[in-house]
């Protein structure tokens, strides 16, 4: 899927914790070779169900990325349009000079009625929902950005304390942001 000399701009969601250590994975900590460390070092309580935080991002084939939207909620078709793609995703859209596709993923908000339309007005070309291919993480580059994320959000092991600690220290990876 793809414009002719055009990039494809993809969105998805994903949830992260605001602990990051309760992250699915290896934990990291490091102590020299005669070193003991007490369990308290090397183990991590936590509860069995971490607080979670939806996280919106778009990105583009070319290496560009949106902004992101943190929400405690759900996305539904009005938040998708107004958070999404009014203040992220059509500013990166507008960005290319070539014909660009937009390919969103499958969730429900992303095809109402309401929406489809915003993205007509706005010019947008899209990819439609009867050619969307379901479940295809091999084509969607997006899910590999995702997976990057977490790993890094776990080496780090930030904790953050409320929404607005993880939107401070919760920082992608470095890339290519749109500002």
């Amino acid at each position: 899927m793809g414009t002719k000399d055009g990039c494809n701009l993809i969105d998805d969601q994903t949830y992260a914790k605001e602990d990051s250590r309760a992250l699915p994975g290896p934990q990291y900590y490091t102590k020299s070779v005669y070193q003991d460390l007490d369990d308290a070092d090397t183990t991590v309580a936590m509860g069995k169900f971490g607080q979670k935080v939806l996280v919106w991002q778009a990105i583009c084939t070319c290496g560009l990325r949106s902004s992101i939207f943190f929400t405690k909620g759900t996305i539904n078709a009005k938040v998708y349009e107004e958070e999404c793609l009014k203040k992220r995703m059509l500013p990166l859209y507008r960005k290319h000079k070539a014909p660009h596709l937009f390919w969103p993923d499958l969730a429900s908000a992303h095809y109402v009625n309401s929406v489809l339309q915003w993205l007509s007005k706005n010019n947008v070309q899209f990819v439609e929902k009867d050619i969307n291919p379901p479940n295809c993480p091999d084509l969607r580059p997006i899910e590999r950005y995702w997976a990057n994320v977490k790993r890094h959000f776990r080496k780090e092991g930030t904790v953050s304390q409320n929404m607005q600690e993880l939107k401070k220290t919760g920082q992608l990876p470095p890339g290519k942001s749109q500002k």
